[in-house]
């Protein structure tokens, strides 16, 4: 105990705190401040935070000041729950950076998927018009196929010509599509 302390006798510090003793309590605080100070400082390694979570413990100590019977037992309480408060503050830090860390990789990979769907929507545009250039039976087999949706042999049967037939203008199709906008230098990042 601190000499200058008036309290020399732990008992009668104690009983004076269970009492409600302003006194008491400031001396159990000058006590104790600087070392629970640093044991806090030791976890959260932010001082002005350490300084925040010994105000609330103190503050629950004073509200719990009626339930010790020994100094002892004061002591331990007072290093447990501020061991208990520097881990629920961690932990509330580690949830809110990992919180910031996901809305962050979201919100970047947002703006990707965002820009992959304007090249999408882009490529598509561009295919359509380069499909509109086809000579007439291409554009025709073009059309239907990646436009109207249909199949092989619906775009067979609809143009009344063999599947085979409509396959390789398909493949013409694709082949002069693609060789336009790769040379437009829209399909060169894709190679």
């Amino acid at each position: 105990m601190n000499r200058s302390n008036p309290y020399e006798d732990e008992f009668v510090l104690l009983r004076n705190f269970n009492e409600g003793d302003n006194a008491a309590f400031k001396a159990i605080y000058d006590t104790h401040y600087r070392p629970m100070l640093h044991f806090a400082n030791r976890y959260v390694k932010d001082l002005e935070q350490a300084e925040d979570i010994l105000t609330e413990c103190f503050v629950i100590l004073w509200q719990k000041r009626e339930e010790f019977k020994t100094f002892k037992g004061l002591t331990s309480f007072l290093y447990t729950i501020i061991r208990n408060s520097c881990l629920n503050h961690l932990r509330k830090v580690k949830t809110r950076t990992n919180s910031i860390d996901q809305l962050s990789y979201l919100h970047k990979n947002n703006e990707k998927l965002q820009e992959v769907e304007k090249i999408k929507t882009d490529l598509i545009q561009n295919s359509l018009i380069e499909g509109s250039k086809l000579p007439s039976e291409m554009k025709k087999v073009f059309q239907l196929i990646y436009i109207d949706g249909f199949s092989l042999a619906e775009a067979a049967n609809k143009l009344n010509l063999s599947i085979h037939t409509v396959r390789v203008q398909k493949a013409n199709a694709v082949r002069r599509v693609r060789e336009n906008l790769t040379r437009k230098g829209l399909l060169n990042w894709f190679i």
